[in-house]
């Protein structure tokens, strides 16, 4: 997700205020990533996202798989 796209929910200074709660750095993260460009992507990192990736096949389970389970 861009900048760009999220910009206009959290822009506004009561949204930062709730999103940081009273963490001043967390409003200080926030009113910067304001400042970022619409093409800015500050989560692109595999850091922020990697632990939510789908490993091993996606493919449906087989008919009656999930009953065989030990």
């Amino acid at each position: 997700m861009t900048v760009g796209l999220s910009r206009a929910g959290w822009r506004i200074k009561n949204i930062i205020n709730r999103l940081a709660g009273s963490t001043a750095e967390a409003r200080r993260a926030l009113k910067g990533m304001v400042q970022q460009p619409d093409g800015h992507r500050p989560f692109e990192h595999p850091f922020y996202w990697g632990a939510f990736i789908c490993q091993g096949d996606t493919g449906p389970l087989a008919r009656g798989a999930a009953s065989s389970a030990p």
